[in-house]
């Protein structure tokens, strides 16, 4: 991931209006499927877990690590290019262990708040491999045998895989392209350093089970030619059939532009809820902690509201969230941050229906409202306090037949003689950051139903 320095909520001005995919597969179909879109919309919501040695100093993963960044831009290098390692950083290793109930209650905590997936930082950009990589004597880490990760046999990337499934989640592995501590890296030799990169990621897609996701992060400030491509793309595609890949299989930091045959199954907008676009999947990752991706001591937390508007914001805008949380070095999360989960969990548990398996639209989302759908059920996110009783929705070209809360509760409407309807909130509090209605509308909606319009308060 890229350092932040701070991650905005949602995205502003307005969403900006896109397309849709196609039909929506249910919650339960297998990621065999061959539609990208199909698939993230039967999921929306999935945890983003970087964890790593930097948690035993409460340092940012990567970032964290005062020293040389071999092949980096020279806006992403350390201040100090002299200095070529982190005496601190680059000895936490020695030092990590993680209590052996780590993974089960990440993942259990991950389907409690209506997550659907995991994607777990299986090598970041400091190149601690957080499995039992079979070339770690060419790693940055050749006692890793002696170091108490090493002499208890663990396996991380093993454990949260085997604990997502047994939640009923699916798993997803991130994977830097970039290893600021391999030694042929170092020496910017990436032919022979590809080979290496190779060898983790035939291990990783073979020796773990079925992988849903593989979640690249950028190959080195150079020439791709020498990563092969589309070799990062074709690898996971032969050994794990069906498996979704995201862009960043060769993104490298703008320098070179990033052809369409290379842009892989999903856009990964980072930091941010990604404008509206229902024609391209694609998926927000954002830290719960908005000033970094691992633990660090005292760091900034998103409030509830924020993250439930996260939650809202990519669904109504047809994409997915994938929400980071950041383990203390123990693997547990902090009080503070199962607190904000809790709270996104238990609206969750009441508005499900309202997010997972749903298509972003057809109304345009705006700092008003937006709009999911599935078949003939619409779901309108009410983000605004209501600044009048009565909110008008554009013309769909579906008749509206009724209005309610999910609780059941009949909300009022009329339909003018330009067919927008108004809707009556008048007697209603919101109750929550993020209020839903529920509409049926008299047929199947589509595609061709999006609308370029957003909802408004009448005046």
């Amino acid at each position: 991931m890229a350092a932040l320095p701070a991650a905005a909520a949602l995205s502003s001005p307005a969403y900006a209006l896109g397309g849709l995919q196609s039909a929506v597969a249910g919650p339960a179909a297998g990621l065999a499927a061959q539609d990208p879109g199909a698939v993230l919309a039967s999921l929306r919501f999935g945890m983003f877990v970087h964890f790593n040695p930097s948690s035993v100093v409460g340092r940012e993963i990567g970032w964290g690590r005062n020293a040389f960044r071999p092949g980096e831009a020279p806006g992403n290098q350390y201040h100090d290019p002299s200095v070529k390692s982190d005496p601190v950083y680059d000895a936490a290793y020695r030092d990590f262990l993680p209590a052996e109930d780590w993974a089960p209650r990440l993942a259990a905590k991950a389907k409690a708040v209506g997550m659907n997936y995991l994607v777990f930082t299986t090598k970041h950009h400091d190149g601690y491999p957080n499995f039992r990589a079979d070339n770690v004597t060419r790693s940055a880490y050749p006692d890793y045998a002696d170091t108490p990760m090493g002499r208890s046999g663990r396996d991380l990337t093993r454990e949260i895989a085997e604990a997502a499934r047994s939640a009923g989640l699916k798993i997803g592995f991130y994977y830097s392209q970039r290893d600021w501590t391999q030694p042929d890296y170092g020496k910017a030799d990436y032919a022979t350093y590809n080979g290496y990169m190779r060898q983790h990621l035939d291990q990783l897609l073979t020796q773990y089970g079925k992988i849903d996701f593989m979640w690249y992060d950028s190959i080195p400030y150079a020439d791709r030619a020498v990563f092969q491509p589309p070799s990062l793309y074709d690898v996971p595609r032969s050994l794990q059939p069906g498996i979704l890949v995201n862009d960043r299989a060769y993104t490298n930091m703008g320098y070179q532009p990033l052809p369409a045959e290379l842009a892989g199954d999903f856009d990964t907008p980072e930091g941010h809820v990604g404008s509206f676009n229902v024609h391209r999947p694609w998926e927000s990752c954002i830290s719960v902690t908005p000033n970094g991706w691992s633990w660090q001591p005292n760091a900034a937390l998103t409030d509830y509201p924020t993250a439930l508007r996260m939650v809202s914001g990519t669904a109504v805008g047809g994409g997915n969230l994938l929400l980071n949380v950041p383990p203390m070095k123990t693997g547990y999360l902090e009080d503070r941050v199962n607190s904000v989960l809790d709270q996104v969990g238990s609206w969750m548990n009441y508005h499900e229906r309202a997010v997972v398996d749903t298509r972003g639209g057809p109304y345009r989302s705006n700092q008003v409202a937006g709009a999911t759908y599935r078949d003939d059920y619409l779901y309108l996110h009410i983000f605004d306090d209501f600044r009048t009783s009565k909110l008008r929705l554009p013309r769909l070209g579906a008749k509206v037949t009724s209005a309610a809360c999910l609780d059941g509760r009949r909300l009022p409407f009329t339909e003018t003689a330009t067919g927008e309807v108004l809707l009556d909130l008048s007697g209603y509090s919101r109750g929550a950051p993020v209020f839903v209605v529920e509409l049926r509308v008299d047929r199947n909606l589509t595609i061709d139903d999006v609308t370029s319009d957003g909802a408004a308060w009448a005046s």
